[in-house]
């Protein structure tokens, strides 16, 4: 047996992805949120009526399920955010739920009713503000329906306590139509002193041939009353799937606009340095001629991360991309890295981005050469954390291939036993071990078969090594 450490170790950013589920069901619509200690919650749609559930170990190197979510009514999509205690979903049943971050079970399965059941729910965004308030910060959400006399709305509710009760459930705007292909809703919010605003952005038709536009809406009061329509792209152009995001008194908006029928979709941004007050000329993010889609904008350390997906002609396949700036320049944009690449991004069945005190992440669907595909994982840190140019772990547990066939050497930071794992590249435990120091070699089992294998002991960060008998 020869043990090799991996090549890729150094390439690991973005260019090396994580299986999240690992199942041979169909897996669509994945979501993302960071929970404390650096791992993170990933769920997906896998049949009407569940919610498939994944949580991190070896910050995303390796996953393990926790309870599903069921539901008697038929799900078609869901929306996820996380404060320091809870993840909370929001679905298109129309129920609100939450499940501790230390619990593998839901609290309640049914959870709040936000929206009577005979309203058709088009989309939905949730976020909490704990960059404005870490010690009490609130659950928001924005929910675009169809309510029981065909009539579309966009509502805002609240709540203060963790999704236990709601304290608000309000009207933003009534006034408008969309057709259900080109729904969308986004919120975000941004401050000044002690002083809060929360923003709404949606695309609505316009009369005419004229395409939809986006609009934004603000609330100074925690959603008791909300502003008239903010355009700040006031083109004729087909604007549509506006993602927001804000910090401070900085506020960015990106969206999908095209400008002409004949020629691709692209990405546009623009954006506020003074809370609303006034916005940037919308600025050309893209310019392929394949259409880019559905734009992702997040903010994590004062640096925006933009993400959005590369639609290949005649195809339901593509490419994901993300782009960089600072948030002192929000005119200044990197030029653009490829996430998910080879067409092995599902357009329709989409991708989702967060971030973390480290960076951004993502998962999307994506296809595996001869099955049914899954959802996959990256984030921004990975080879970072891995080649070890973080900063070093409280522990220093050191592991490397030993010169000695089919051994791992090792180093302990002290006498206490450590635990050694080691998983598939599906994250699938298939041997442990427990070491004792301070140093010492462990045995590979034999019956381990060739291929790539994530090995962590302790807090210490994964090294991928390569086997071959």
């Amino acid at each position: 047996m020869v043990l090799t450490a991996g090549d890729a170790l150094a390439q690991l950013d973005w260019s090396q992805d994580a299986v999240v589920f690992g199942t041979n069901a169909a897996e669509f619509s994945p979501q993302i949120v960071p929970i404390p200690n650096g791992q993170f919650r990933a769920f997906c749609l896998t049949d009407s009526q569940r919610i498939r559930t994944r949580l991190s170990s070896l910050r995303g190197e390796a996953w393990q399920a926790f309870a599903d979510l069921h539901s008697d009514e038929n799900l078609t999509q869901f929306w996820v955010a996380a404060d320091s205690q809870y993840t909370f979903i929001f679905s298109s049943d129309g129920h609100l739920r939450r499940i501790s971050h230390s619990e593998s079970n839901w609290e309640d399965n049914w959870g709040i009713a936000v929206l009577p059941s005979q309203t058709t729910i088009l989309k939905a965004r949730l976020f909490v503000d704990s960059d404005f308030d870490q010690d009490e910060s609130y659950l928001h959400g924005l929910v675009l329906y169809r309510n029981s006399q065909n009539a579309t709305l966009l509502d805002y509710f609240l709540s203060e306590d963790q999704a236990f009760s709601l304290s608000h459930l309000g009207t933003i705007d009534s006034a408008f139509a969309i057709q259900d292909s080109n729904a969308s809703v986004s919120g975000a919010y941004t401050w000044t002193g002690d002083a809060e605003r929360l923003w709404a952005a949606m695309s609505f038709d316009r009369p005419g041939s004229t395409g939809p536009q986006v609009a934004l809406y603000y609330s100074d009061d925690i959603g008791q009353s909300w502003s008239s329509r903010i355009t700040p792209d006031t083109s004729s152009y087909s604007q549509v799937a506006p993602d927001i995001s804000g910090f401070e008194e900085t506020l960015v908006l990106t969206y999908q606009r095209r400008n002409s029928s004949s020629i691709a979709n692209d990405i546009y941004s623009t954006y506020s340095p003074d809370n609303g007050v006034s916005w940037s000329q919308p600025l050309q993010l893209t310019n392929h001629a394949f259409d880019d889609v559905k734009p992702s904008v997040v903010i994590s350390d004062e640096i925006i991360g933009l993400f959005y997906g590369r639609l290949q002609v005649q195809l339901q396949t593509g490419q994901i991309y993300t782009r960089t700036a600072s948030l002192d320049e929000p005119w200044n944009w990197q030029p653009e890295t490829e996430v998910c690449g080879n067409d092995d991004f599902i357009v329709d069945d989409g991708f989702h981005a967060t971030r973390d005190q480290e960076g951004f992440a993502a998962v999307w669907t994506g296809r595996i050469v001869g099955e049914d595909g899954d959802v996959f994982f990256d984030a921004s840190w990975r080879g970072l954390s891995v080649i070890g140019e973080q900063p070093e772990s409280p522990s220093e547990v050191q592991l490397s291939p030993s010169s000695m066939h089919g051994m791992i050497e090792y180093r302990l930071p002290n006498t206490m036993p450590v635990k050694l794992q080691m998983y598939d590249i599906l994250g699938r435990l298939v041997a442990e071990a427990a070491l004792s120091g301070p140093r010492g070699v462990w045995a590979v089992p034999e019956q381990i078969a060739s291929g790539t294998y994530l090995l962590s002991a302790g807090d210490s960060s994964p090294i991928l090594i390569q086997i071959a008998h």
